[in-house]
């Protein structure tokens, strides 16, 4: 399940017009197609360990059989802080930077009616 939660988000991250090095076998194979965001700089070094780790024991665990509470326990982890990576820190930072252009904004124009975006970051968080 980690494993396919894995294959499909690095889909969504492949660009959707055709770039040199993009094949149908890298679309196809999580392998490759990791390889490859890896080295285009879609996903960044600091997400490489997660990653394969998840597809590596996914694949274990589905050809092996040889999965262990504590491996399961790992790879949720692993699968957890790569998702909050991937989507949850990077909407944070657009919401941080949002509010601070805003208090700048109503700084600099006293009578602006800009405001901090907090229902927007407590919706996301919620989310």
């Amino acid at each position: 399940m980690f494993r396919l939660c894995i294959d499909l988000t690095t889909k969504t991250l492949l660009p959707k017009d055709n770039k040199e090095g993009l094949n149908s076998s890298i679309c196809r194979k999580l392998e490759l197609r990791l390889r490859w965001l890896f080295q285009q700089g879609i996903l960044t070094e600091s997400l490489k360990e997660f990653s394969i780790c998840i597809k590596d024991d996914g694949n274990d665990g589905v050809h092996e059989s040889t999965f262990s509470k504590v491996a399961a326990e790992d790879i949720l982890n692993f699968t957890y802080k790569r998702l909050k990576r991937i989507y949850t820190e990077p909407k944070r930072i657009e919401f941080a930077k949002q509010r601070r252009d805003a208090r700048r904004a109503k700084t600099t124009n006293p009578n602006s009616d800009a405001t901090p975006f907090s229902d927007q970051r407590e919706q996301t968080i919620a989310s």
